[in-house]
């Protein structure tokens, strides 16, 4: 969930003031929006996904990147769930360069956003190849990859099923994804 701090503001004078604040923040069209927490599912998923894909990518030049850090996208600044990028990285900057995929957990509050106006912001971005949205009340992964110049969706939702990430040469077992989280009878009740 996001709350948004009121001032318009250039993304230089964002990204400077950012790098002293300890909370998170992301930068769209023009205003700071604050990050706020939701619950232990989207921490499992985040830190299960981390692990099977820093299992997979290691020995490769691809890495994994967990909350934490930036992308830029068009004129906006985010803090995605996790991004994978290929290639050197600069370890004293909080910004993730040329990002391969992104992953987001969605939740009843951002799958909105993560879905409208954060994908069109992600879409920018021409180093991206893989889109991932990860559903914190059900088992259900949605993968947009770039194919040219289009963008093609597959949905899972398996535990059975596999996210294919090709950029990755890798397909994400959903049952990794959601090793240890518990969902509720209906999703649309409650939480």
């Amino acid at each position: 969930m996001t709350s948004a701090i009121a001032r318009p503001w250039s993304r230089e004078e964002f990204l400077e003031w950012d790098a002293l604040q300890h909370e998170r923040f992301e930068f769209v069209d023009g205003r700071v929006r604050s990050m706020v927490g939701e619950t232990l599912a989207p921490n499992r998923i985040v830190k299960n996904t981390a692990f099977a894909l820093h299992r997979h990518l290691t020995g490769t030049p691809c890495e994994v990147f967990i909350e934490n850090v930036k992308v830029l996208a068009a004129a906006d600044s985010f803090y995605p769930d996790l991004v994978v990028a290929c290639g050197e990285q600069d370890d004293q900057s909080s910004l993730v360069n040329r990002p391969v995929a992104i992953f987001e957990v969605s939740s009843r509050l951002t799958r909105t956003y993560d879905r409208g106006r954060k994908w069109h912001s992600y879409q920018a971005i021409a180093s991206l190849e893989h889109y991932v949205l990860i559903s914190q009340f059900e088992p259900q992964v949605e993968v947009l990859t770039r194919d040219r110049a289009a963008w093609t969706s597959a949905v899972f939702r398996s535990f059975d099923a596999a996210a294919p990430l090709a950029r990755l040469d890798l397909a994400l077992p959903l049952s990794e994804v959601y090793a240890g989280v518990g969902f509720r009878a209906s999703p649309a009740a409650g939480a």
